[in-house]
């Protein structure tokens, strides 16, 4: 990692690294989507910190941001100014839009010192440094528990740099299309913007018992709308699936039909699937 920083001509005693690594399971596995999808919600998480991390970034003008996206590997994110712009009132922080959707979305649990009504605050600016590695360079994850370091000892294993980024992968195509309740939720705009272009038969199989279910999709949303119902709340929204934990959902397409194929033509196509996977008799199709 040294050699890169040093051939990009980062300064490492200007520079502080942040490995980002969220404690809360929802904020954890979203992490790529918000980076690639909801970059202010992001840089606003980046935008407050513990005491000790807050000691550190003062210290620091620019900081080199990382998000563990599997474990033991981190992806880099950006190279920022960090500007330290004082203490903010936590009542004023718990209003802001960013840290309210943190918490609201993906269940990020609101930072406090104990009895402080407010907390140092960041201005955190994206830099064109390294732009052309973000999403591409894969390190180990460091050892230890701080999350905030000094470049200059940052000693961490180069792992890869990727052709394409991590924050943005490919769409695999429909038949290869296999995705879980927590990736539907959190989907590339890319490929939501393919589901909602595609009408289609799907499959969801619970895993936690391999019961299956056919369901057709269309109208304005076509499959992305059907596949986010089903994934809205905690147990499914039709009849046969109302007593399932979403969680063990598993979503894949069975066939795709033309975008103005009449509704009622895909529902009879949609019963054929049924017949032949027989999940009237054995799977959850009423």
């Amino acid at each position: 990692m040294a050699e890169i920083l040093m051939a990009r001509g980062i300064q490492t005693h200007e520079t502080a690294v942040v490995l980002h690594r969220p404690s809360e399971p929802g904020l954890r596995g979203a992490m790529a989507h918000i980076i690639q999808n909801r970059r202010e919600i992001f840089e606003a998480y980046q935008s407050f910190h513990s005491k000790t991390a807050t000691a550190t970034l003062r210290r620091r003008a620019k900081m080199l941001s990382f998000a563990e996206t599997e474990p033991g590997e981190m992806v880099f994110v950006g190279f920022y100014a960090a500007e330290f712009v004082g203490q903010r009132p936590s009542a004023e922080i718990n209003l802001d839009p960013s840290v309210l959707a943190l918490h609201r979305d993906y269940g990020m649990d609101l930072w406090r010192e104990a009895d402080n009504e407010s907390q140092p605050w960041f201005d955190v600016k994206l830099l064109p440094e390294m732009a052309d590695l973000a999403g591409r360079l894969r390190i180990r994850t460091p050892e230890g528990r701080a999350y905030v370091r000094l470049a200059e000892n940052l000693d961490a294993e180069v792992i890869s740099i990727e052709r394409a980024s991590r924050y943005s992968p490919p769409f695999p195509g429909w038949r290869k299309l296999c995705l879980k309740t927590e990736d539907v939720r959190f989907l590339p705009n890319a490929w939501a913007t393919r589901l909602r272009e595609w009408r289609g038969i799907y499959l969801i199989v619970d895993e936690s018992d391999g019961a299956r279910y056919v369901g057709s999709a269309y109208g304005a949303e076509n499959i992305l709308g059907r596949w986010q119902q089903h994934c809205a709340g905690e147990v499914g929204v039709t009849v046969e699936l109302e007593r399932r934990d979403t969680s063990f959902f598993r979503f894949s397409i069975l066939e795709r039909v033309s975008p103005d194929m009449p509704p009622e033509d895909i529902i009879a196509i949609e019963h054929t699937w049924m017949e032949r996977l027989h999940t009237r008799q054995f799977g959850l199709n009423a």
